[in-house]
C-alpha cells in the first residue's frame, strides 16, 4: 500500500492520475483541506504538518509515501527524511525536474506557491539542466482557493488568464509547480499554448507496482467528507468513499 499526501485536491488529481495506469496497487490519500492552502504557512506549520501526517501513515503500517505536495517538498521534506529513516518519502520535485533532463527549453514559466518559489529548489534544479534558460517564476496565489473552492468557470478562467497572458511569446515552456495546477491545464492552454510540464506522468513512471490481487483506494480529508466526494466527482469524475482524517 502506497500513501499520497498533499493539502487538497493536488494529492487526489495525482492519484487519479497514477490509477489510469497502476492497477495492482493499494492506495491511502490523505488530502488536508483543513489546512488548505500550504504556500502561506510558516516553514514551522508546513514541518509540523507534514510530520503529523508522516506519523500518521506509520501508524497504519504504510511505508512508502508520495508527498504530492511541491510546497513541503521544496521547504521541509529533506529535513523530514532524515526523521523518517524507516519510510521511502517520494519528493515529485526531484522527480519532475529529472524527467525534464531529456529536454530543450529556453524559457520558462514557473507556476508555484509562495514558499516553492521562495525555497528556489526549483529555479536551481531547472537552471543546473539548462544554464542558458530564462525562467519567470510566478506565484498565482488565487488559483487553489479558487480550484479548492469550485468557483464557476468563467471566474476560473478569468484567474488564469490574469496570470499567464503577459507570458505569450516570452516562453516556450511552462512547469506547473503545483499538483492542484493540472485541473486548470486547459485553461492555461487556452492563453498560453506551449509545451507544459507537471509531476503526474514523472509519478507514474518512478511507481512501484505491488500486485495486489484486490486493490483498494481509500481518501481521507481533515475538512467535510462529503464535500470533499463532491469535489472529487465534480472535478474527476471519481465516486469514490471519502473518509475523515
Amino acid at each position: 500500500m502506497i500513501g499520497i499526501m498533499d493539502s487538497g485536491l493536488g494529492g487526489i488529481v495525482t492519484l487519479h492520475h497514477i490509477l489510469k495506469y497502476v492497477k495492482d496497487t493499494s492506495f491511502v490519500c490523505v488530502a488536508d483541506q483543513a489546512n488548505a492552502p500550504y504556500g502561506e504557512k510558516s516553514i514551522e506549520e508546513l514541518e509540523d504538518i507534514a510530520r503529523k501526517h508522516l506519523l500518521w501513515f506509520q501508524s497504519k503500517g504504510i511505508t512508502t509515501v508520495v508527498v504530492a505536495c511541491n510546497t513541503l517538498c521544496s521547504t521541509v521534506i529533506p529535513k523530514l527524511k532524515e526523521e523518517f529513516v524507516d519510510m521511502e518519502i517520494v519528493d515529485i520535485i526531484s522527480l519532475t525536474c529529472n524527467a525534464l533532463k531529456d529536454e530543450s527549453i529556453s524559457s520558462l514559466l514557473l507556476l508555484a506557491t509562495k514558499r516553492s518559489i521562495e525555497s528556489k529548489v526549483y529555479e536551481q534544479s531547472i537552471q543546473s539542466l539548462f544554464p542558458n534558460c530564462t525562467i519567470y517564476p510566478v506565484v498565482p496565489s488565487l488559483w487553489v482557493p479558487s480550484i479548492e473552492n469550485q468557483v464557476d468557470e468563467a471566474t476560473l478562467d478569468t484567474v488564469v488568464k490574469d496570470v499567464v497572458v503577459d507570458y505569450v511569446g516570452k516562453v516556450d515552456a511552462v512547469l506547473l509547480g503545483c499538483t492542484h495546477y493540472p485541473l486548470v491545464k486547459a485553461n492555461i492552454e487556452k492563453y498560453l499554448p506551449v509545451k507544459m510540464y507537471d509531476s503526474c506522468n514523472a509519478i507514474v513512471d518512478a511507481m512501484v507496482h505491488e500486485g495486489d490481487v484486490s486493490p483498494t483506494v481509500h481518501i481521507y480529508t481533515s475538512g467535510d467528507p462529503v464535500v470533499t466526494k463532491k469535489q472529487v466527482y465534480d472535478l474527476l469524475q471519481m465516486d469514490v468513499e471519502v473518509l475523515k482524517l
